[in-house]
């Protein structure tokens, strides 16, 4: 089964921040990586750590888009 939304959560050790990207769009682009899409939005692939997931929100924290140390 195709997931109808995906999510990329990114952690970026240079700003030590967390994000949260809606890529439903652009996860099934064969010609678009995720590498791309990370740089795109001004992240260091070398400095940061990603993952993709169907899961809206992260221990029911409604719509988290960033967090700050």
């Amino acid at each position: 089964m195709i997931p109808e939304n995906m999510y990329m959560w990114v952690l970026d050790f240079e700003d030590g921040t967390v994000h949260k990207y809606d890529v439903s769009e652009v996860f099934w682009d064969d010609d678009y990586g995720h590498e791309d899409f990370l740089s795109d939005n001004g992240h260091s692939a070398s400095n940061c750590e990603w993952m993709l997931t169907e899961a809206f929100d992260y221990n029911g924290v409604a719509n988290p888009i960033t967090f700050t140390n």
